[in-house]
């Protein structure tokens, strides 16, 4: 399976044609959050449809410039990866969405309690032993993702776990 993964669109669907041309034969997307600019549903309903045109499966969370109403969306539309699990040919995807606390105030934030909550519910639903593919917006702890101008590091403490002690194939 080709998965194209993509991330901090921030609404701008502009690329999308071009990225369908050199991308042709992904068979999935999946967004790693930031679908829009600080806005709402209509925004990710935009860009949803506008991926969707040229990539007909995908799945997602929300980031920490969405809008709450943007997860609510996902869901309702059925994409929405955070504490859920999906089983596609075989392979496990899970995830979590939006993201700690950050300098300026962003509307997608939570706590690392809360990517505990999500991240044990979406496990809990995989079939065991099933190879799986872990889709965060929150960066792990202690990574060169995670690392900011300052030289700090700013990423999730739990995700670095998870994904330490669970082992997903792939962590985007």
């Amino acid at each position: 399976m080709l998965i194209l993964v993509i991330s901090d669109i921030h609404g701008d669907v502009s690329v999308f044609q071009r990225l369908a041309e050199k991308t042709a034969q992904a068979e999935m997307v999946l967004v790693c959050g930031d679908l829009t600019n600080f806005r709402g549903k209509e925004e990710a309903a935009k860009v949803v449809r506008q991926l969707k045109h040229f990539f007909p499966k995908v799945l997602a969370v929300a980031g920490n410039c969405d809008e709450r109403e943007v997860e609510d969306y996902l869901k309702e539309q059925g994409l929405s990866l955070h504490g859920q699990a999906r089983v596609i040919e075989n392979v496990g995807f899970l995830g979590t969405g939006f993201s700690l606390a950050c300098p300026v105030y962003t509307p997608g934030e939570v706590s690392e309690d809360d990517f505990k909550e999500s991240l044990e519910k979406a496990y809990a639903q995989l079939p065991e032993k099933i190879p799986f593919i872990l889709v965060t917006h929150q960066p792990p702890y202690g990574t060169k993702l995670d690392l900011v101008h300052s030289g700090q590091h700013v990423g999730s403490q739990f995700i670095r776990n998870f994904i330490e002690e669970k082992k997903p194939c792939l962590a985007f």
